[in-house]
């Protein structure tokens, strides 16, 4: 990576600390996320003084000055066959988000489809101890994306599968980290990788795995959308999904 390159890398980063900055409400949150802010752009200062050919200072100069371009790309978490009607693990109405996810397709171009992937031994199972059934074993009908939804759209869309859950030991609710926040998926390279600036998240549970993938993309700088028509929840008590709504509205989730 070149040095100009590096600079424009750094342009990014500060964009995304910024949204943090602008989404986060809890007052000692803003201050880590200022903070982080604050680096970038001391790195960001270095990495341009290091720069030698004087065109591509006034090219980095002209293009800090103009905002960020907006891309979007679709997060699908957890559309899988056990969190539908007759899974192991099944979602009341689970089923009633996939026309909505197949006709909200058409406004993406890149698509992230999040699946939980458990070995056979998975500590979240009840029979380990854990709190659920057994569900969405790696390898399993049950783990797979539910064969009615759309999961290619023809070659003109960036397609990725993200695999979570996949050490025994831990469960990973959200798309982004395991529950220990030890272990980081692939899903924020990718997202960086393909300059996305916003995301907007559907699928199963509300109150679960996309709460904390929703959150998530709020704290990694994503200006982070949660479209209701597109998921379905669980109530463990009564008030569980408006809950979890308050609470992700309250993290700076932007709620459609």
């Amino acid at each position: 990576m070149t040095s100009y390159e590096k600079a424009e890398a750094f342009r990014w980063l500060m964009h995304h600390s910024n949204n943090r900055i602008k989404a986060l409400g809890a007052e000692e949150r803003v201050e880590d996320a200022e903070e982080q802010y604050e680096k970038d752009c001391e790195t960001y200062d270095k990495v341009k003084e290091a720069l030698e050919d004087e065109k591509d200072v006034e090219e980095l100069d002209n293009n800090q000055n103009q905002e960020v371009p907006v891309k979007k790309a679709l997060i699908v978490v957890d559309a899988q066959n056990d969190f539908m009607p007759g899974g192991n693990l099944a979602v009341p109405e689970g089923d009633q988000i996939v026309p909505v996810i197949n006709e909200l397709q058409e406004d993406f171009d890149t698509i992230i489809f999040t699946q939980d992937y458990h070995p056979a031994n998975h500590c979240s199972f009840k029979e380990n101890g854990g709190p659920w059934p057994v569900h969405c074993v790696e390898g399993t009908e049950g783990s797979e994306i539910n064969k009615d939804i759309i999961t290619g759209n023809g070659g003109d869309k960036k397609v990725k599968f993200i695999l979570k859950g996949t050490n025994t030991d831990v469960d990973s609710y959200s798309a982004f980290w395991d529950n220990n926040k030890a272990q980081e998926t692939e899903l924020n390279k990718y997202l960086k990788e393909n300059s996305i600036t916003d995301v907007y998240v559907v699928g199963l549970a509300l109150n679960f795995c996309v709460m904390y993938t929703a959150v998530d993309a709020v704290e990694a700088g994503y200006s982070t959308h949660l479209i209701k028509k597109g998921c379905r929840g669980i109530e463990v008590e009564a008030g569980a999904i408006e809950k979890a709504i308050k609470e992700m509205e309250e993290k700076g989730v932007i709620v459609e």
